[in-house]
This record gives C-alpha cells, sequence and structure tokens, in this order.
C-alpha cells in the first residue's frame, strides 16, 4: 500500500523557512568576515559554518557579493530605523539631551564586534575590489543620505548654523565612528559618546552658540 503522499506546506510556512535559512547564511558570513576578513569567507566555508548546502547559498543569493550587499543593507536599515525612533523621542529636548540619547546608538553598536567590524570590512572590500565597489556605492550612498536627513533634523530643530554642509558632518560622524572601532577594543567604546558628542557640537556651531528654546 502506497504511503499518502505529505501534504503540501503552507506558502507561508516555506517563506519563513526561506527566510530562517537566509538568516542563519548571513550570520554566519558575518562571523567569518569579522574573524577572518572577507577574503576568508568563501561559499562553501558559510554553508559549512550555517549548515546548509550550497544548493541553499544559491536558492537564496546568486553570489557572494549579493550576501554581503545583503548584510550591509540589513545592518544599515537596522540602525537607522533605531536612529529615527530614538530622534522621535527627542522631541522637546535640547540638543545635549537629545545627544545623549542618539548617541549611545553608536556605542552600542561599536560594543557588538562581529557587526562594527564587519561595517569596517565591507568598506575596505569595495576598496579593493572594483566590481563590489559598483554595488556597494549606491548602498553606502543610500545610508549615508539617510544619516545627513537625521543630521539635518537636529540642525533645523536646535536652530543651530554648522559651519559645513550637513552632508559632510554626517560623513565626519560616521568616518570618527569607524575609525574609533578599528582603534578601540569594546570595553573602551563608553568613551565614544563623549567625543562624538563635542565633535557634533563644534562642526554644527552649537558649542559656539548660547542654548536656545528647541523647535517644537
Amino acid at each position: 500500500m502506497e504511503n499518502p503522499r505529505s501534504p503540501t506546506l503552507p506558502a507561508r510556512t516555506r517563506r519563513e523557512m526561506q527566510a530562517e535559512t537566509r538568516a542563519r547564511l548571513m550570520q554566519a558570513a558575518l562571523q567569518i568576515i569579522a574573524a577572518r576578513g572577507v577574503a576568508a569567507a568563501s561559499i562553501r566555508g558559510i554553508c559549512d559554518a550555517a549548515g546548509f548546502s550550497q544548493g541553499a547559498f544559491y536558492s537564496n543569493f546568486a553570489s557572494k557579493d549579493d550576501l554581503l550587499i545583503a548584510l550591509i543593507q540589513d545592518h544599515m536599515a537596522g540602525l537607522v530605523d533605531d536612529l529615527d525612533r530614538t530622534i522621535a523621542q527627542t522631541e522637546g529636548l535640547s540638543l545635549q539631551d537629545s545627544l545623549a540619547l542618539v548617541l549611545p546608538k553608536f556605542t552600542t553598536l561599536a560594543q557588538m564586534p562581529a557587526a562594527s567590524v564587519v561595517v569596517v570590512e565591507l568598506h575596505l572590500h569595495a576598496r579593493r575590489s572594483p566590481s563590489f565597489a559598483k554595488r556597494f556605492a549606491p548602498v553606502r550612498q543610500a545610508y549615508q543620505a539617510q544619516f545627513t536627513r537625521i543630521t539635518q533634523h537636529l540642525i533645523a530643530r536646535h536652530d543651530l548654523r554648522p559651519s559645513v554642509p550637513a552632508p559632510q558632518i554626517a560623513w565626519a560622524m560616521t568616518a570618527f565612528w569607524s575609525g574609533a572601532v578599528t582603534q578601540a577594543a569594546p570595553d573602551e567604546a563608553t568613551g565614544f559618546e563623549a567625543l562624538m558628542a563635542r565633535l557634533f557640537e563644534s562642526l554644527t556651531g552649537a558649542a559656539d552658540q548660547t542654548p536656545k528654546t528647541t523647535r517644537a
């Protein structure tokens, strides 16, 4: 007697399983890149670490570069969403109190060695690989535009008079953070907040202004 055919899994369940596979592959890649660099993260090595076949990899990503782009997009989207939620909580606060809420987000990220190192590694990989650089450039521009938007929001809300344009301020802040991540131990990251606050206040002119009433 033939065994009855197994019922087809609901589409939602298949999507959930694929999402879990994708997430595990990305997490495995993140850990390998953080420990040994992009060059050491082969597709076979990523699959072995995640416990999947290479077929599972190619069901989710067309190439290693596809996975790398997904890593940075996922990471930056989460950071920007977190910053937006935090900015919404600064309504009516002074600039100093606003920065006291916003800047710890960067400290938290700096204290996550794998995630923070991978961000730096992917920037370096883009410098070394022209093909990856072409794909990475619009992603970098997109998240830099988000940081610029957040910077402009703080400038407008607190009626600041920056000495340089907002895009350059956003770039300087992220460049400072990237440099600090590569040079400081995770337990030294708490010093970032005071330094980043001083840098932001200096570039936006806040350090030279008399405190004003925050705009609604």
